[in-house]
């Protein structure tokens, strides 16, 4: 394995510690190597861990993200079903305005705002204001 120049650095300032505390001046070609093995081994080990816990922490990201998404997706559709089931078709202007929102709050928020609108002309103008405060 050959070392990054950081880590081969790091590597001669280890071997300098190891000669201080052994308090000799020179390491034998075994002892050298038994320690580079060791070194690198460390490495590799560290760079593999390293690599699983970001895949891990990655993994959970990703699900809690699909999740959020999920939900925001849901509630969105959720909201277009309710509006055509009480108003008819849905305008393509007040569906792009309502898939443009993220937050699940908002979402949420508009349920109610679509029962009580009486039209889809009310809600697209209660959704617009919204949207601008």
């Amino acid at each position: 394995m050959v070392l990054p120049e950081v880590l081969e650095e790091r590597y001669e300032q280890f071997l300098e510690e190891v000669k201080r505390e052994q308090n000799t001046p020179y390491l034998s070609v075994l002892e050298r190597k038994a320690l580079r093995e060791g070194w690198e081994q460390g490495v590799q080990k560290g760079l593999q861990e390293g690599h699983e816990k970001g895949l891990q922490e990655g993994r959970a990201q990703g699900l809690q993200e699909g999740r959020a998404q999920g939900l925001q997706e849901g509630l969105q559709e959720g909201i277009l079903t309710l509006l055509r089931t009480l108003y008819g078709a849905v305008p393509a202007e007040v569906e792009a305005q309502l898939r443009a929102i993220r937050d699940v709050a908002t979402l949420n928020a508009l349920y109610p705002l679509a029962v009580s609108a009486g039209s889809l002309e009310n809600f697209a103008q209660q959704l617009a204001q919204q949207q601008g405060d």
